[in-house]
């Protein structure tokens, strides 16, 4: 076997093991993390708003020799 995979199998076989051997992790859901997740899903809508925005002019040309036809 080829030493580059047999890392591969080594480091999947550790990464399957700490999987199936954790225990319970005891975490919470702290209050803001349901603002932090809106606000990060607004933030991604803004950016592609501004991004279509900025390349408004490169989107109607496309479009514009597109359908020229």
């Amino acid at each position: 076997m080829n030493k580059r995979y047999k890392s591969y199998w080594t480091i999947l076989g550790i990464f399957f093991t700490l999987m199936f051997s954790a225990e319970n992790a005891y975490a919470y859901l702290d209050l803001g993390t349901g603002t932090y997740l809106f606000q990060m899903i607004v933030a991604g809508f803004v950016s592609m708003i501004f991004a279509i925005k900025m390349y408004w002019n490169n989107l109607i040309t496309f479009f514009k020799r597109l359908f020229k036809h």
